[in-house]
């Protein structure tokens, strides 16, 4: 009876996965005609526009950081629709070096932090690669960088600090903040999808913490969280090193798809 009960809650199982993954195959297909064919319809203005743009027309700056912006976000979305189409499952031999990813992250978000008035740093640390594409290293760093920002409030000092460590097998990356920090009873819910700080005034829909969990797990990472109310918080994430084979191999860029 045990043995049949058993064989029957793995049927169960089964058959939910089989539907998640069907549902995840239909959610990359509406990812993919409802923001990729726009996003190319922005990149092919932009590039027109560029190419009307004197050196030293005062429009080109902005120009160009629409451009760059519009790259960012296909390469995210390229890197997601990868993750979907497999069933929620990695890419064999993806790979990410960490520098570029985080430089091109800077280009995007330390505009942000002017306005912000907050200085936004990252701490030297060594070359190193993860065994993610390009896009899902980018999605994960950007959704706890932007998190970071926003959440500074009205701290004395507003400061947001990157950090990359060697974990031995894996590469730890954290993003500490000086914000209010997280309310100790949201302390072992904030990486659940919808949660929210009560009264929070930051708009958003309480998803990319979710995101961050969700991706860094299917590669085989972990998430985590250390805060202090008034005092910051430190928000980090482990992905497993990328293999040196896959450091032979090409990385998986901007274009990629599954």
């Amino acid at each position: 009876m045990q043995v049949r009960r058993h064989v029957r809650l793995l049927w169960q199982q089964g058959v939910v996965l089989e539907r998640r993954a069907d549902e995840l195959e239909q959610f990359a297909g509406r990812v993919a005609h409802d923001v990729l064919s726009p996003l190319g319809a922005v990149a092919l203005a932009l590039d027109l526009a560029l190419r009307r743009c004197g050196e030293g027309d005062p429009a080109r700056k902005g120009l160009e950081r629409g451009r760059q912006a519009t790259l960012r976000v296909k390469r995210m979305t390229d890197g997601l629709l990868a993750f979907a189409r497999a069933g929620a499952s990695p890419e064999p031999g993806a790979r990410a070096e960490v520098h570029p990813i985080i430089d091109d992250l800077m280009v995007e978000l330390a505009p942000v932090a002017v306005e912000l008035g907050a200085e936004l740093r990252v701490e030297p640390f060594a070359p190193c690669a993860v065994a993610a594409s390009p896009g899902v290293l980018t999605s994960i760093l950007a959704n706890l960088t932007r998190n970071a920002l926003k959440y500074l409030g009205d701290a004395a000092v507003c400061r947001v600090v990157i950090r990359v460590i060697d974990a031995r097998e894996a590469v730890r990356i954290e993003v500490e903040d000086t914000g209010p920090g997280v309310a100790p009873a949201l302390e072992q819910m904030v990486f659940e999808p919808h949660v929210r700080a009560q009264g929070a005034r930051v708009p958003g829909l309480g998803l990319g913490l979710a995101t961050v969990k969700r991706l860094t797990e299917a590669h085989g990472g972990r998430v985590g969280l250390r805060t202090v109310v008034g005092k910051g918080s430190l928000f980090w994430f482990e992905l497993p090193r990328a293999s040196s084979e896959a450091a032979h191999a090409p990385e998986i860029g901007p274009s990629s798809t599954a």
